[in-house]
């Protein structure tokens, strides 16, 4: 077993933001309906808002727990119902896969309405939930 001091615990949080940030563009959120491919490869699915982080991306962390500051709001560019994301670097790399939904859902991305329904042209704006290690 080996337990690291929360220096080493913040870090390894910050490792997340520091991908996201790893380009001179700030880093994206995708957000897909459908079926999440295998972590990192392509999707077939259609892209239903892309969203761009400020830079930096990290928000607060202390005690084994880090905020990533929320995307800014885009409008969508098609109509369905939100079930995963991707976060980007700014050139695109991929970062990291997660699940979505409706606000007051479990999800780690969570959109502004409760159902996780989006309208094209419609405004979105994005929650993340904290990350934290135990």
């Amino acid at each position: 077993m080996i337990t690291f001091s929360n220096a080493v615990i913040n870090d390894r949080l910050l490792a997340l933001t520091r991908a996201l940030d790893a380009n001179s563009n700030p880093g994206k959120l995708l957000i897909y309906g459908g079926t999440a491919p295998v972590a990192g490869q392509s999707t077939s699915e259609t892209l239903l808002c892309e969203l761009t982080f400020p830079k930096p991306s990290a928000g607060n962390y202390s005690n084994k727990t880090l905020a990533i500051n929320n995307p800014n709001p885009a409008l969508a560019l098609a109509s369905g119902t939100v079930t995963w994301a991707r976060l980007v670097d700014g050139s695109n790399a991929w970062v990291a896969d997660c699940n979505a939904g409706g606000q007051g859902s479990n999800a780690v991305v969570q959109v502004q309405n409760e159902n996780g329904e989006l309208y094209a042209g419609g405004n979105v704006t994005v929650t993340l939930a904290q990350i934290a290690e135990v």
